[in-house]
């Protein structure tokens, strides 16, 4: 059996855009809330046929990522996400929350490189 390695796909960290969840939810003593980073690849860093994966850094300002959801699609004009006719399959999501990133491994079902963009969902904890 061979296997082969995943590509690994550079992000844009600095151009994500962020979207602040609409404030915090009180919740059995700790507060909480839900964010977004929506995050475009790297120019020459499109997502080739087969595995790939992108670390996304995350963290700081005294809040703890508790759980994240990831999405893979196309990445359109102006870094927005668009559907194509690709096939992105998203493989493992793995938040690791005392080296503050996320690693996403996803499978791009096509036969040229693509541009990609990765939406990150958060739902971080507060401190008391």
């Amino acid at each position: 059996m061979t296997h082969s390695q995943a590509h690994e796909a550079m992000l844009d960290i600095d151009g994500a855009k962020v979207f602040p969840g609409p404030g915090k939810v009180k919740q059995i003593g700790t507060q909480s809330n839900l964010s977004g980073i929506v995050t475009r690849s790297l120019p020459g860093s499109d997502a080739q046929p087969g595995g790939n994966y992108s670390i996304i850094p995350i963290g700081g300002g005294g809040v703890t990522p508790w759980i994240v959801k990831a999405s893979v699609t196309k990445q359109g004009p102006g870094g927005i996400p668009i559907v194509g006719q690709e096939i992105f399959e998203t493989v493992s999501v793995q938040l690791d929350q005392a080296g503050k990133f996320v690693r996403v491994a996803f499978v791009l079902g096509s036969n040229e490189p693509v541009p990609f963009t990765i939406m990150l969902i958060f739902g971080w904890t507060y401190p008391q």
